[in-house]
């Protein structure tokens, strides 16, 4: 198989099983159990031992319970992940401002805000995914980019007015909005402001902008 012969290249010292499931798994960036399963139609024993020696080689790593990732995709994918283990879910707060280029701080918390509460999740040394739980209310403001759940502009600057901790706090979210005004639509941050209903960012924005 085509596909093999080249995982064989890619990896060094696989064994056939772990060939076998990294070809079935080539496609996906985050399978699990019942997927391998579905796809290689072995018995659960056998793809959790698998999976185990690919861990322990570092090929995979695991996300949380039963979700696992090709470690080498980690890096060019890291928002994409971070949105798909916490569904339902948007990428906000420091991370957003990095991503729109309103700071220039190294951040390596992928921040997501969510109707559901997750556990941080370690990818070692790429970083941290850390979900900060929202009201359904209040999830909106948000767009696909690329297929990327990301907050609006508009939207980030309310985030980071109700929470400036999760931006480094009031300095930083002063310098990011100062920063990303001139790109922004005052009067949808207006509008997103009052669909959130905490009438203190109104006062907060003021000040931060006097």
């Amino acid at each position: 198989m085509k596909k093999t012969d080249n995982l064989y290249k890619r990896y060094n010292s696989l064994s056939k099983h772990e060939s076998t499931l990294l070809n079935a798994m080539e496609p996906l960036l985050i399978f699990s159990v019942k997927t391998v399963k579905r796809r290689t139609k072995w018995n659960e024993a056998a793809i959790r031992n698998t999976l185990f020696s690919l861990k322990k080689k570092k090929i995979i790593q695991s996300l949380k319970k039963d979700n696992y990732v090709f470690t080498d995709r980690i890096p060019e994918n890291l928002l994409k992940i971070a949105t798909v283990v916490a569904a339902p879910s948007y990428i906000s707060f420091w991370t957003a401002c990095s991503y729109y280029g309103w700071t220039e701080q190294q951040i390596k918390t992928v921040q997501v805000v969510s109707t559901k509460q997750f556990p941080k999740i370690s990818l070692s040394h790429y970083g941290i995914i850390e979900t900060t739980t929202t009201n359904p209310k209040r999830m909106f403001g948000y767009a696909n980019v690329n297929t990327i759940p990301i907050a609006e502009k508009e939207r980030v600057i309310v985030d980071i007015l109700y929470k400036p901790e999760k931006c480094g706090g009031i300095h930083e979210v002063r310098k990011c909005i100062k920063n990303a005004w001139k790109e922004v639509d005052e009067e949808k941050i207006f509008f997103y402001l009052k669909r959130f209903g905490c009438k203190a960012l109104f006062a907060r924005l003021g000040y931060l902008l006097d």
